[in-house]
């Protein structure tokens, strides 16, 4: 893989969100926002 493919801007359909961690495209609930929200924390704050 290039290094252009994995700095192209992509695009997600409405009512989809990107996974912070394994990057699979999940449904957009209030309870993934919270559980997104909840994976970058501990990620960023404790690694």
């Amino acid at each position: 893989m290039s290094v252009a493919a994995t700095n192209a801007p992509t695009t997600l359909p409405d009512g989809k969100i990107c996974d912070f961690i394994d990057g699979k495209i999940r449904n957009d609930t209030p309870e993934e926002y919270v559980r997104q929200n909840i994976e970058r924390r501990l990620v960023l704050e404790l690694g």
